[in-house]
């Protein structure tokens, strides 16, 4: 892979600039300074910085990092999806890289020609990449493994082919966390891969477990290699000794990413974390020494996440899917579920919530089916969110009294409800408000806040010095909403212009949060719409934070 080193007076003047950032915001304005988001190439290097871009955006939900990498990508295809100097058959899979950015964002803008690109490169793979004997693995796919399985396990997991994750896990299970090569390099990609694709396969999937076995025998070996002086690794894995066999910063940022994100994520023992923090200080050490890559950007957003995971651990979200159960049709066809859920992408998912209760600990779950005793049990909080009316699903559930009796008894008992409903004609209300007149508090089936087109400014929301819940966020953005009504034990935790706009109630040992609207939703968290002024996001960590605090010790 091309080294592309940082000229010294550049490297200053970009480093002075962006001091008072976190490093992955310098790392990433860096890289935007280096590729200017009109000149995309299909290269490997190109392509981990802007995965780095994104990560970054992912994080700090800051709209000019989401642009970047879109733009980049729009300059590689054209308007109908079609990729531009693309060989179909061309013998390199380096593009199927790209593939995964693709995708990403298809399922986030849902525009078809991020779909068709991807498809092209879907195409290229199935007919010449994938392809393998069944008792061997395919020497072509294998030099490419670290390409090719991620973009593979996301197209998977995206159109729902569950049997494709057994070729990618074999794959993996063929080599035994041995890639080809002696190189860190080959280590280094071969271990982010795995890590990658770790996400989105399917734990029931009987090869899960011998993926985490291969992800662990590698990483028994990768860190007996880890330079005890520096932190570091060096260019030729099992060579660590020799002194013409000089470190290699970029493995060693390849390394710490994948240590790192697989304790975050569980894969790895708690203890590896060690490994990764003792490599990120030397990167740092090194920063004026190394060379711009997304390996970089992408192991100090990792580091950065794994910051505040003591709050939340060993804690549990679930979000109810009985009540709101939506469901579409996607590009192919297939029936899904949809609105408000984890891994939705788009401006009506909760990815972005889901990234802020992950980052701070909180596992991430879904209630498919009615609250009881027993379901409820394992969470810590539960979120109902948007009940559905006949209009949206003629399969209406709505919350009888056996349901109210399970939640209540729940939060009594010390669980956190969280309440995130809609406005007049587009919420349930009758059936909720029978759940939470148990609590003290009831919507009043209006409608406030209401923005016409652009002017967002109506649907701003200031918030008051000293707030329990907001502790940083001070202009928020809620349109459309129902105001509640309080009674003992409920209070208002948040009041503007005399009308209730969130609500709490202490109940047993558990609490009960409530607002009339779904609000936390990627469209108004994830920084492409609303002006920096307005912080959603901010206020979501503070959301996420407050209702960790609520749990009983």
């Amino acid at each position: 892979m091309k080294r592309i080193f940082f000229v010294l007076a550049f490297i200053f003047a970009t480093v002075l600039a962006n001091a008072q950032q976190p490093w992955p915001q310098r790392m990433a304005a860096t890289a935007m300074k280096l590729w200017p988001d009109t000149s995309a190439q299909w290269s490997c290097e190109h392509c981990m910085a802007l995965n780095g871009v994104e990560s970054v955006w992912e994080q700090t939900a800051d709209n000019q990092y989401f642009s970047y990498v879109q733009h980049s990508m729009d300059a590689l295809i054209a308007y109908d999806g079609t990729i531009k100097n693309f060989q179909k058959n061309d013998q390199t899979l380096d593009n199927a890289m790209f593939g995964r950015l693709l995708l990403k964002l298809f399922n986030i803008t849902e525009k078809e020609k991020y779909y068709k690109a991807a498809l092209q490169l879907y195409g290229q793979l199935k007919n010449g990449g994938l392809a393998q004997e069944h008792h061997e693995t395919n020497p072509k796919r294998h030099n490419y493994l670290w390409v090719v399985e991620p973009f593979y396990a996301d197209w998977a997991h995206t159109f729902h082919r569950d049997s494709d994750f057994n070729d990618i896990a074999k794959q993996f299970i063929l080599t035994n966390g041995f890639p080809r090569g002696n190189s860190s390099h080959s280590y280094g990609l071969y271990m982010m891969a795995l890590v990658d694709v770790l996400d989105n396969f399917p734990k029931s999937n009987a090869n899960y477990e011998k993926l985490l076995t291969v992800l662990s025998r590698l990483s028994t070996n990768i860190q007996k290699h880890q330079d005890a002086k520096t932190g570091l690794w060096r260019s030729m894995i099992n060579k660590s000794n020799q002194r013409v066999n000089h470190f290699d910063t970029t493995a060693s940022c390849m390394f710490v990413y994948a240590f790192a994100k697989s304790v975050r994520k569980g894969y790895l023992p708690a203890n590896y974390i060690n490994v990764a923090r003792k490599g990120y200080k030397a990167m740092l050490h090194k920063f004026t020494e190394a060379h711009t890559n997304g390996a970089f950007i992408q192991a100090s957003v990792e580091m950065e996440r794994l910051d505040n995971l003591s709050l939340g651990k060993g804690k549990t979200v679930l979000v109810d899917s009985y009540f709101n159960n939506e469901h579409r049709k996607d590009i192919t066809g297939k029936t899904i579920s949809y609105h408000y859920k984890w891994d939705e992408m788009t401006n009506n998912g909760f990815s972005f919530l889901g990234t802020v209760f992950n980052n701070y600990g909180v596992k991430t779950g879904t209630l498919y089916d009615a609250p009881t005793a027993k379901n409820l049990k394992p969470a810590n909080i539960y979120i109902i969110v948007d009940p559905d009316i006949p209009k949206e699903n003629p399969d209406t559930r709505y919350i009888e009294a056996d349901h109210i009796k399970a939640i209540s008894d729940w939060v009594r008992a010390g669980g956190v409800l969280a309440v995130l409903n809609n406005d007049t004609g587009n919420a349930e209300f009758a059936h909720l408000n029978k759940l939470l007149l148990k609590f003290g508090m009831r919507f009043n089936l209006d409608s406030r806040n209401n923005v016409k087109g652009t002017q967002y400014e109506q649907g701003a929301i200031y918030i008051p010095a000293g707030n329990e819940i907001f502790k940083a966020a001070k202009k928020i953005y809620v349109k459309d909403i129902s105001t509640l009504h309080v009674d003992t034990p409920a209070y208002s935790a948040l009041t503007d212009k005399n009308d209730v706009i969130i609500a709490v109630a202490k109940y047993g040992k558990g609490t009960v949060f409530s607002v009339g609207d779904p609000w936390f939703y990627n469209e108004y968290t994830d920084g492409r719409k609303l002006s920096p002024d307005f912080q959603n996001f901010t206020a979501a960590n503070d959301f996420v934070k407050w209702l960790i605090g609520q749990i009983p010790k």
